[in-house]
């Protein structure tokens, strides 16, 4: 059986909550659209959840999913060969969905996956096999298809299926953490779809066709997408009869929303005035989860003047990110980080801190031929309110050592393609990481990572040499080489990782414990219900 690990889920709260209002949208329309029902039964006594999404979903198709609003519509649509235990978030705690069993061969180049019998897609579309493991797994590898995921499947050489309740994923080389690469309920990587769904020539609502407890009924961009049950889920019939998820990217439009029961749940704020006055509502349930968002500086290191190390650690050292934490957030929410991984990732090794030195920083300055202060070339930001307020923050601090950069705050479809293409000088971002560190570390700083905005190369070998390795403690070695060589390299300036923020009325039963989600929200299941 696969080795389990232990964890990685680094998050981080308020501006998460704003990354994910930022996160890396396809499209955002500018119409909001507010609840015109109470959130309580629906016609003839139907049981309605109803879900305020901070920003507007893009792309809904699980392999191309990059935000989180996405993920939150995605989740309870499919399954995957595996999960987290419901209410967790855990390498360690990842377990069979669409397989009932796994085994590892000794050389770790082969993975056997045994799976469920009886299994039945949504929509008429008949049983679930193993031919629908293959097309799926095929199509995110596929470069022509362009899935965000390919990156997560890369060391996969060959798909054999020897008959219809039987997959075997022949490897590369050894891939320890690919289970991450299979689980639904953490980031859609290995979402099971139907070939014939999404080969017809339907519309969203018509290709996205799963497994999963609930099924996609209508979906309109920007506004709201509706799912309603799958009676024949192989878990049992949910308990809830649909779940409306509409578009509220006001945060107060939603704290009102779910005060007056329009709504049932939606993603809270880690800001200490906001927990305070939301903690006062006695219909509502605030929970902060154990899974953490990661907040960093990234600077690239392909655009000049931040080729030199020394302006970088100049930036660096000009920044006070704990005061700024400080300010923010309480202690309970929101932690340093002393490493590019934060405290409760697998694998994670005690670096340090970046020093607030605004001193060192002049010095380094003009060591670096810059006595007079240097301007850093445009950079784009959100117009997001968690991003303005930190980026101000950066740039007055970035200033008072002489340090001009300047930010042009731009809306989410310009943002997007500037971070991912690397075309910005700077960034402040916050974001979601996987499972499991060697996962994170290679996703944000491997030179094709899908997720590297400083265009860092320097730990490639090392990070590939970590990622193969099959013995625990030679490849929590290699981790730790691969954190302090990052650290070191002055590209990525680790800030604060902070608890997710879940917001929810009492009516609602999550049918488990909410100890930890790999999506910002509190995942949906079957189990869930309205009481």
């Amino acid at each position: 059986m696969v080795r389990k690990n232990r964890v990685i889920v680094v998050l981080f709260l308020l501006i998460c909550s704003a990354f994910i209002a930022a996160g890396c949208t396809n499209e955002e329309s500018a119409t909001e659209t507010e609840t015109d029902t109470k959130a309580t039964a629906g016609g003839d006594g139907e049981k309605v959840l109803k879900v305020g999404l901070p920003s507007s979903p893009g792309n809904i198709d699980p392999h191309f999913a990059t935000t989180h609003v996405e993920y939150e519509v995605v989740q309870p649509i499919f399954n995957g060969l595996m999960r987290f235990q419901p209410g967790t978030a855990s390498f360690e705690t990842i377990e069979g969905d669409l397989a009932e069993s796994w085994e590892v061969s000794d050389d770790g180049l082969a993975w056997t996956f045994k799976l469920r019998k009886g299994v039945q897609w949504q929509k008429g579309y008949g049983e679930f096999t193993s031919a629908d493991v293959k097309y799926s797994f095929e199509r995110i590898m596929d470069p022509k298809v362009g899935s965000s995921q390919r990156t997560l499947f890369k060391y996969v050489k060959e798909i054999e299926t020897p008959d219809d309740y039987t997959v075997i994923l022949h490897l590369t080389q050894p891939y320890p953490s690919l289970p991450v690469s299979l689980v639904v309920d953490g980031l859609a990587a290995g979402a099971i779809v139907k070939k014939e769904a999404i080969e017809s020539e339907g519309d969203a609502v018509d290709k996205l066709v799963g497994t999963g407890p609930f099924a996609l009924e209508s979906y309109s961009p920007g506004e709201k997408a509706v799912l309603t049950k799958h009676e024949d889920y192989f878990r049992g019939e949910p308990k809830l009869d649909k779940i409306e998820m509409t578009v509220m990217r006001d945060l107060t439009a939603r704290e009102v929303a779910l005060v007056n029961g329009d709504i049932h749940m939606t993603i809270g704020d880690a800001d200490k005035l906001w927990l305070e006055r939301m903690s006062k509502e006695e219909d509502l349930i605030i929970e902060a989860t154990g899974s953490y968002n990661v907040s960093y500086f990234h600077m690239n290191v392909n655009i000049p003047p931040l080729d030199d190390i020394r302006v970088r650690k100049a930036i660096a050292h000009a920044i006070d990110f704990e005061s700024y934490r400080k300010s923010m957030y309480d202690e309970d929410i929101a932690v340093p980080l002393t490493s590019v991984l934060s405290d409760d990732a697998y694998g994670h090794a005690d670096i340090g801190k970046v020093e607030y030195n605004p001193e060192l920083s002049k010095k380094l300055l003009a060591e670096a031929g810059y006595p007079d202060g240097i301007k850093i070339p445009k950079t784009l930001t959100p117009n997001v309110d968690a991003y303005i307020r930190a980026n101000s923050f950066i740039q007055e601090q970035l200033r008072q050592v002489g340090i001009e950069v300047p930010m042009e705050q731009v809306d989410l479809p310009t943002w997007i393609p500037a971070i991912y293409g690397q075309k910005n000088s700077v960034n402040f971002q916050t974001g979601v990481t996987r499972v499991h560190g060697i996962v994170h570390l290679h996703r944000v700083w491997h030179s094709e990572g899908n997720a590297n905005f400083t265009g860092y190369s320097g730990s490639d070998e090392l990070l590939e040499r970590a990622e193969a390795e099959m013995e625990e403690e030679k490849a929590l070695e290699l981790y730790k080489q691969a954190q302090q060589e990052i650290f070191d390299a002055y590209v990525s300036i680790p800030i604060l990782a902070g608890k997710q923020i879940n917001v929810r009325r009492k009516e609602v039963d999550l049918g488990y414990e909410l100890k930890a989600t790999g999506i910002y929200m509190a995942p949906k299941y079957e189990t869930t219900d309205l009481k």
